[in-house]
C-alpha cells in the first residue's frame, strides 16, 4: 500500500498487461506507436531484478513493428533469464 492507502490488488504485471491492451487500441484507432505510450511505464519495475533488461526491451526501436503483446512476452522472457 502507498502511504496507508488501501491495497488495490493491482500488480506490475496487471498494469503492464492493461498498458499493452491500451497500446494496441491506440494503434488501431489512431495509429499511435506503442513506443510513445510504453515510455511512460519504463519505471514500472524500478529496483527489481531484471528491470534494466525489461526496460531495454520496451525501449528497443527495432521492435516497433512488433505487437505490444509480443514485446511484453519478450520482455518477460528477458527478465526470467536475467
Amino acid at each position: 500500500a502507498f502511504f496507508g492507502a488501501p491495497d488495490t490488488g493491482l500488480t506490475r504485471e496487471t498494469v503492464e498487461l492493461q498498458m499493452t491492451e491500451y497500446m494496441a487500441r491506440e494503434a488501431a484507432a489512431h495509429g499511435t506507436p506503442w513506443s510513445s505510450i510504453a515510455r511512460h511505464m519504463l519505471g514500472l519495475r524500478h529496483g527489481l531484478p531484471g528491470a534494466r533488461r525489461w526496460r531495454q526491451v520496451w525501449s528497443d526501436h527495432k521492435l516497433k513493428d512488433v505487437h505490444p503483446r509480443d514485446v511484453m512476452a519478450l520482455a518477460h522472457r528477458q527478465v526470467e533469464t536475467a
